[in-house]
């Protein structure tokens, strides 16, 4: 229950708690504005903030950000777009894009869907800013990225990008 997640952490004197999309619901885009409204009120009457949100893609395998598959790769993207929204109205300030496994390039080389990384990036920036939030580029340093595996190639696409909206 979030309501006691949110008692316990403010017990040992955490002030943010950041959530996973689908650890809220099936499908968090089709959560109405009062069920959002709902669980940042949850949090709030708590004594804490939502900080942002992680994980953005760990629950979707039937999304990719890198793949050569066009259209699945619109759909991941139009995915980190709306949860721009939901971050928002959640009171949170960062989307933190770790999700290895839907960055990975599977039929493309490591540098190749980096580049399609920052450019779906940047095309989500304003976007972003405009919201008051942030996408974090997360480097993930394990056996399963090929993309971004780095603090070097997360600066990169960050100066790539070179936009507020991303970090």
């Amino acid at each position: 229950e979030l309501k006691d997640i949110c008692i316990c952490a403010r017990s040992l004197g955490y002030t943010g708690i950041e959530l996973t999309p689908g650890t809220l619901i099936g499908h968090i885009l089709r959560m109405p504005n009062e069920d959002l409204q709902y669980i940042r009120s949850i949090i709030e009457d708590n004594g804490l903030q939502c900080t942002g949100l992680h994980w953005l893609l760990a629950h979707r395998t039937d999304l990719h950000l890198t793949t050569t598959d066009a259209a699945v790769r619109q759909q991941g993207w139009d995915y980190l777009r709306s949860l721009a929204d939901v971050c928002a109205k959640l009171g949170g300030t960062y989307l933190t894009l770790g999700s290895p496994k839907q960055r990975s390039g599977p039929g493309i080389n490591p540098k190749e869907a980096a580049s399609i990384l920052r450019d779906g990036l940047a095309e989500l920036a304003s976007y972003a800013e405009e919201r008051g939030v942030v996408y974090w580029m997360e480097p993930i340093n394990d056996p399963g990225c090929d993309v971004v595996d780095n603090m070097k190639e997360a600066v990169e696409i960050v100066r790539g990008v070179n936009h507020p909206g991303v970090a």
